[in-house]
C-alpha cells in the first residue's frame, strides 16, 4: 500500500529529527560549552512545530466532499 506524499512526509520528518538532533545538540554542547544553546535550540524547535500546527488547516471528509462536488460541477458545466 503506497501512502500519499503529506502522510510519507509525517512519518518521515521525525526519523530525520531523531537522526539529526543528537547531532545538533552535541555539535552546540562542544561549541558553547554549555547547556545554553541547546536548550534554546530545542525551544526553538518547538515554537517552531507549534506555529505550524496553528497555520496549517484541517478539513473535515464533509468539507471535502463539498469541495470535491463543487469540482465536479464545475467540471461538467465547462
Amino acid at each position: 500500500m503506497q501512502l500519499d506524499r503529506p502522510a510519507a512526509m509525517l512519518i518521515r520528518l521525525p526519523k530525520i529529527g531523531g537522526f539529526a538532533g543528537p547531532y545538533v545538540i552535541s555539535y552546540l554542547n562542544e561549541r558553547t560549552h554549555s547547556l545554553t544553546a541547546s536548550f534554546g535550540f530545542i525551544a526553538l524547535a518547538y515554537v517552531a512545530a507549534g506555529t505550524l500546527v496553528l497555520l496549517l488547516r484541517v478539513h473535515s471528509p464533509r468539507e471535502e466532499a463539498k469541495i470535491g462536488s463543487k469540482k465536479l460541477r464545475r467540471k461538467r458545466l465547462s
